[in-house]
């Protein structure tokens, strides 16, 4: 998860619900399931996990898995140290993202409350509530499902420029989503899987700070997401 990084945002709207479902949607056994998601990550404090992420354009191909790190903490803490291909991390300390490529010595910022969290990550703090701001459905026959998983198809309530719609995969047993893939209009999909995750480890609030450290550049972003696996960093100026 994200951050992003990441490629969509969750709409809120308190009159969300009492809009009707498009046909597949909501029907009894998806309400149980995401209600189940839910209940998991309300009683999560702070969770953990290895991930895998494969960003892939929709003309273009998949570009190379990134791999790393990450941690969330509520509230509104959040942290991913990419280890490969290229270092690079992603932090939230509660009140603005940093997204940091030593390569490059440079530093992007955004202030928490206008960025574009993705809705890959978010419900992990806790926000919102999944069954109010998304239509629900079960895919059945889904390439992603594997034995013990099921997926999870959430279409937003409210229509959202930065996403169309976004899978989780779950684990049947414990309510974990284990892999989640978004995917906007212009058909790029986002995927992550995530490994080894645990929750309430007490994870320390320190690892959420971050300095930009002496001799980069510090850029304050302007887009609409802040999403390592599609930020893309001038080219180096030959010396």
């Amino acid at each position: 998860m994200t951050a992003a990084l990441l490629a969509a945002a969750l709409a809120l709207s308190s009159g969300a619900a009492a809009q009707t479902a498009p046909k597949g949607y909501n029907h009894a056994d998806a309400i149980w399931l995401a209600s189940r998601v839910q209940a998991y990550y309300n009683q999560t404090k702070d969770f953990k996990a290895k991930f895998k992420q494969i960003y892939k354009k929709a003309y273009h191909g998949a570009q190379k898995p990134r791999w790393g790190y990450m941690w969330v903490k509520k509230p509104g803490l959040m942290r991913w140290d990419y280890t490969s291909p290229r270092k690079k991390q992603m932090i939230s300390d509660g009140k603005k993202i940093w997204i940091y490529d030593p390569g490059y010595k440079q530093v992007f910022w955004r202030n928490l409350k206008t960025s574009a969290v993705p809705s890959a990550v978010s419900f992990l703090w806790g926000k919102g509530n999944i069954t109010n701001e998304f239509f629900v459905k079960i895919v059945t026959g889904s390439k992603y499902a594997k034995p013990g998983t099921k997926v999870l198809r959430l279409k937003p309530k409210i229509p959202n420029s930065n996403y169309k719609h976004v899978l989780f995969v779950i684990n049947a047993r414990t309510a974990v989503v284990v892999q989640t893939v978004v995917y906007d209009y212009q058909r790029n999909k986002n995927h992550y899987f995530f490994m080894n995750p645990e929750a309430n480890t007490l994870v320390p609030d320190s690892l959420f700070k971050f300095k930009p450290p002496r001799g980069v550049r510090v850029i304050h972003a302007t887009g609409n997401t802040m999403n390592p696996a599609t930020q893309t960093p001038p080219p180096r100026r030959r010396k």
